[in-house]
């Protein structure tokens, strides 16, 4: 191919040299042109300046600054709406992923009934749970059915929820049931990669601990997680109606040794609040 001579490229590329030297041209012009005094029907007698408009910088005039002031809040507070709703439904996302039960769905602190000094105090170790920024923490609320237990382990999830965090509430029954599922020949991931699923959540609220059998293959599934979420620093809650007592029988030394740092045990021992009325 016959290489182009200068002449060749000069004369190809003198409409763009034209085009250029027309906008520096108009540019120029622009840029000289005085400013003038217009009326804005709303906000009177403004001061405006010329401005290039388009591609081929015609000539333009800035409008009345208060309209473009306005026009500015306007978009910005519909920009905040828009993303208060999208942080609205990533925030009800998150608690329908969450597993809450749907009783305990709208249960906070500020709901909790604290009329005893022990309740006061329950709930005052909770709010400092949720409040901490130490993933590690963990805490076993025990005792009683129907004292409270599981309303302010989910005002705990729920307030860890608000803050951008994730929690997971699920019974401990269930916690092995889904490990135990991947032993299917049709499983979709391995024991390993159920275990560390339930270790990802940045808060595990594991309810009715101690209902199920209490198999050692049990204990063990229950201890890999408890395990894992220590190691990873990564919060959990234990429920359950056995006294303290009688729930480090059950656990072992090895599931309640990683409680022991950084963790506590809260003792529901006061009568049960449920089938009571208000006089």
């Amino acid at each position: 191919m016959e290489k182009p001579t200068r002449g060749q490229l000069t004369m190809s590329l003198k409409p763009f040299s034209d085009a250029l030297d027309d906008l520096l041209q108009r540019s120029e012009e622009i840029r000289r042109t005085p400013p003038e005094l217009r009326q804005c029907e709303a906000h009177g007698e403004y001061t405006a300046s010329a401005v290039a408009v388009g591609p081929r910088a015609k000539l333009g005039w800035t409008g009345c600054p208060t309209c473009l002031d306005l026009a500015r809040k306007a978009a910005d507070e519909e920009r905040k709406g828009r993303e208060a709703m999208e942080r609205q439904a990533e925030l009800e996302r998150s608690f329908r992923r969450s597993g809450i039960p749907e009783r305990f769905m709208g249960k906070s602190f500020a709901n909790y009934l604290a009329d005893t000094p022990a309740k006061s105090r329950a709930l005052k170790a909770a709010q400092r749970f949720a409040d901490s920024e130490d993933g590690g923490l963990s805490m076993i609320l025990c005792g009683k059915p129907g004292t409270g237990k599981t309303h302010l382990a989910c005002a705990i999830a729920a307030a860890k929820i608000a803050a951008r965090k994730t929690a997971a509430f699920m019974t401990a029954v269930g916690a092995v049931r889904y490990v135990r599922s991947t032993y299917r020949k049709d499983a979709e991931m391995t024991e390993s990669e159920a275990i560390a699923s339930l270790c990802s959540v940045d808060l595990l609220v594991l309810d009715e601990v101690g209902v199920q059998h209490g198999s050692e293959h049990e204990k063990m599934i229950l201890f890999d997680v408890i395990n894992d979420r220590y190691a990873n620093c990564r919060g959990t809650i234990l429920l359950s109606n056995l006294s303290a007592e009688d729930l480090h029988g059950y656990l072992g030394d090895r599931i309640m040794d990683r409680f022991r740092e950084g963790g506590v045990v809260i003792a529901f021992d006061w009568e049960s609040h449920r089938g009571t009325r208000a006089a």
